[in-house]
């Protein structure tokens, strides 16, 4: 799972290389990920959900499964390899089910499905998707500058990552009602706020 740390040394090896030149953010979604992926028959008998008293044999990967992730991850990074080493997809990174990455601003390629100009490694990597079957909805293939990647807003042309005023406000509200001291925690409640605050330190590293 990349994080915006590879992102941003993307971005800066861009200015680099190509100086203040306008750029976008392009990301994408798989559809139902985990569902892509059809289960061995021995193992499908493991997966038998029960609806209104009937028994149901589900026959692809279940979110539900210990293992599903796993599975999930290994098959789509084979993906990402094909699309950077075959389709020469640079800087393609990928958390679970989203892949993100950057273009100029002015490289648009029509992309025939959605009837629309799309970011050129964007339509390329969504003619990827097509030709090995992996599904996907236009609402969640979006593209521009500022964009949202992974709950943090990027904008590759200030060169800044940050959290938006909401997402700021609900984890400052977060640690000051956590931190009631007539309120018992469980080790869970701390775990879960330490993975929030720990999120939030991506881009507030001077906290």
């Amino acid at each position: 799972m990349d994080t915006l740390h590879v992102l941003g040394k993307a971005l800066i090896k861009v200015r680099e290389q190509y100086g203040d030149v306008p750029l976008v953010l392009f990301k994408m979604d798989v559809s139902q990920a985990y569902r892509c992926l059809p289960m061995h028959p021995l193992w499908q008998l493991r997966q038998v959900v029960t609806i209104c008293g009937r028994h149901h044999i589900d026959n692809n990967n279940n979110f539900g499964n210990r293992g599903a992730g796993c599975l999930w991850v290994t098959f789509f990074s084979l993906v990402l390899w094909i699309a950077i080493v075959v389709k020469f997809i640079d800087d393609l990174f990928a958390y679970i089910d989203d892949a993100f990455s950057w273009e100029f601003t002015n490289i648009l390629t029509f992309y025939q499905p959605y009837k629309k100009l799309l970011p050129t490694e964007q339509t390329n990597l969504l003619t990827l998707f097509d030709k090995i079957g992996i599904p996907h909805d236009e609402q969640k293939q979006v593209f521009g500058s500022p964009l949202q990647v992974i709950g943090f807003d990027v904008d590759p042309n200030v060169m800044t990552i940050t959290m938006s005023l909401n997402a700021r406000a609900e984890l400052v509200t977060a640690i000051q009602t956590f931190a009631d001291p007539h309120q018992h925690r469980s080790l869970k409640d701390f775990q879960h706020l330490a993975g929030w605050v720990n999120w939030a330190l991506n881009v507030f590293p001077l906290l």
